[in-house]
């Protein structure tokens, strides 16, 4: 079964980043956004999508709203590319563990200096 939603998830993850690439909304464009992890419940009701967007976070968080009100249209196009009985509803959440890490690394150089 774990086996099952890895790759439930892993679809999930490639499908949802072809469709972002493909959405003609003014507002991504030329964002660059990872989704860096999906996670799925087991019944198949529910994705919890985690982004990361290269830039601040005021960005970041216009992102994700831009793509939770867009949920519909995404969950439309992934039904046509997934051959799974129920497609879950996605949220998409904000990943800020990059961000974390370089504010850790800057801090460690502040620390060596």
């Amino acid at each position: 079964m774990k086996f099952r939603m890895e790759r439930i998830n892993l679809e999930i993850k490639n499908d949802i980043s072809k469709i972002i690439s493909n959405m003609n909304n003014s507002k991504l464009e030329g964002k660059f956004i990872t989704i860096s992890e999906v996670k799925t419940s087991p019944d198949l009701y529910y994705s919890r999508v985690s982004i990361s967007i290269l830039g601040n976070e005021n960005e970041t968080k216009e992102v994700v709203k831009i793509l939770n009100q867009s949920k519909g249209y995404i969950k439309k196009e992934l039904a046509k590319l997934l051959k799974i009985k129920r497609i879950p509803d996605l949220e998409f959440v904000v990943d800020f563990f990059e961000q974390n890490a370089a504010k850790i690394d800057e801090l460690f150089e502040k620390i060596k200096k």
